[in-house]
């Protein structure tokens, strides 16, 4: 994992909780949009808040929705 290179256009959203998921978050359209005017191309999400991401905003950064750190990790080192 530690000579792995992260897409410096990938942001990450979330909270972690002490059995590794990944939990939803608060305002997850007006933080993409944030992403979106710094540039960033592809976010991790929770997957909970996932589906509810307007269709604009899936239009302009691709989203991955994921459950568990392992995952994000997984979609970090792609």
């Amino acid at each position: 994992l530690r000579n792995g290179v992260i897409d410096p256009a990938t942001a990450v959203v979330g909270e972690v909780g002490l059995g590794g998921e990944v939990r939803s978050v608060s305002r997850i359209d007006s933080r993409l949009k944030e992403a979106i005017q710094m540039g960033f191309k592809r976010c991790i999400v929770p997957k909970r808040n996932a589906s509810s991401i307007a269709e604009e905003l899936q239009r302009k950064i691709t989203i991955c929705g994921v459950e568990f750190v392992e995952e994000a990790i997984d979609v970090l080192l792609r």
